[in-house]
């Protein structure tokens, strides 16, 4: 499932993959494509550093190119990510598989896309052969249907890795080329919907849209509960943001109903998808208006989130912080000004701690909180000194960062107009 975060000031909104227990560093330190990535990034930064500040020009257009670099990086993170859970979860049957993913594990992902992308033509004769077999009566059917999932699962994985390439000027249409012929061979839920969130991720909603209802359309009777909430959200995620919010609302509520159920009998298991459904709907209602019941699903949100982290800080901290944010943009925007003011002081307090212990992960959501608390004292209370402090604070956080997301900028811009505002020089 994918959930939708606030994050920011006001409605700057992203989506976020739920957390995997996949840990993809392993990995990645390994990957000469992810070092080239990051050396890219620093002689972008280096470049940036030599130009004038009174070239304005040139320094926006290499801004823009550091800006697109860390995107890079980012999505490159994500794609390994859904890689290995792919891995995770296909049969390693054929010689192929088991070589792609030896190299897969050794960080060595080009050589994983080489050894499939070389065997490809023998693999669409075998798809070819395959299929033609299928439609015949009287062939081992068992066991053509297997070997097409095999055949399926080598295409999936080429699919995956020519995604990693960021330097194929054809990268997406390759990519979708290969998701089509798994497809050809098995088009199993997870294949489509492992390509639907390809095409929502790079913006090709209507064909993702397409995926997402051919799941719910053509294999509602045998899909499982836990699944047609993941697809409902996914597609409510995807009409969300192309406006559908009609639709997207009813999905919500079609799978905030399905969690709700499977909560009962398996709270440990699936209480966390009641929270983020809560969250996303949460989030939908407060764009459309309906606040009085974006309050009610960010105050359950809340709560659920907080009896999960008394047993298992590490893993949900994060969520009550965040969902503690959401809700004092709502309450700092309905007037409830010292709900809001606690609120923020409270998902502070739980990002420092946590950027304690892992820096790199959650600075970022404390120079986040630290300015949107900021502008509460700078537009709400209006408290000067506070207010100052905390834009100070915030931005000598982002002005420290190695790797400064587009978020990031943005904040720092936030920053220093409050600081403007208040005709405060650093």
């Amino acid at each position: 499932m994918t959930e939708q975060h606030i994050k920011g000031t006001g409605n700057i909104a992203i989506s976020g993959v739920k957390d995997s227990s996949i840990d993809i560093t392993q990995y990645i330190g390994k990957s000469a494509e992810y070092q080239t990535l990051i050396e890219e990034l620093a002689n972008l930064e280096g470049w940036l550093s030599c130009i004038p500040e009174q070239d304005l020009a040139d320094r926006l257009r290499v801004s823009q190119k550091v800006d697109d670099q860390k995107k890079k990086i980012i999505a490159f993170k994500q794609d390994v990510l859904r890689l290995a859970e792919t891995f995770r979860a296909i049969e390693i049957n054929t010689e192929r598989l088991t070589v792609a993913k030896k190299h897969f594990e050794k960080g060595e992902f080009s050589k994983a896309h080489a050894i499939l992308n070389a065997e490809r033509p023998q693999m669409e004769v075998e798809q070819t052969q395959l299929l033609n077999a299928q439609a015949q009566t009287g062939k081992q059917l068992e066991t053509i249907t297997r070997q097409l999932s095999d055949n399926a699962s080598e295409f999936l994985i080429l699919a995956q890795t020519t995604a990693l390439n960021y330097d194929n000027p054809n990268r997406f249409q390759d990519t979708c080329t290969f998701y089509e012929k798994a497809l050809k061979s098995h088009s199993s839920v997870e294949n489509i919907a492992i390509y639907a969130l390809f095409l929502q991720n790079n913006n090709e909603f209507l064909k993702a849209e397409t995926l997402y209802k051919r799941i719910l359309d053509e294999f509602r009777q045998t899909l499982g509960v836990d699944q047609q909430a993941t697809i409902l959200n996914n597609l409510a995620n995807l009409h969300s943001n192309t406006g559908k919010l009609g639709e997207a609302e009813g999905e919500y509520g079609e799978a905030l109903s399905i969690c709700r159920s499977l909560a009962e009998k398996h709270p440990e298991a699936y209480l966390p998808d009641v929270a983020m459904t809560l969250n996303n709907l949460a989030i939908l209602h407060s764009n459309t208006g309906k606040l009085g019941e974006a309050e009610g699903e960010y105050g359950e949100a809340l709560s659920i989130r907080r009896s999960l982290a008394e047993k298992h800080p590490e893993a949900y901290l994060p969520d009550v912080a965040m969902t503690l944010n959401n809700l004092a943009i709502l309450h700092k925007n309905t007037g409830k000004l010292g709900e809001a003011e606690g609120e923020y002081g409270e998902a502070l307090s739980i990002y420092r701690s946590l950027a304690e212990k892992h820096p790199e992960a959650y600075l970022t959501d404390v120079a986040m909180t630290l300015v949107n608390l900021s502008e509460f004292y700078t537009v709400g209370v209006s408290d000067r000194a506070k207010a100052i402090g905390l834009a100070c604070e915030a931005l000598t956080i982002l002005k420290s960062m190695r790797e400064r997301t587009s978020i990031a900028t943005v904040l720092l811009e936030v920053a220093q107009s409050i600081l403007q505002h208040w005709n405060y020089k650093e």
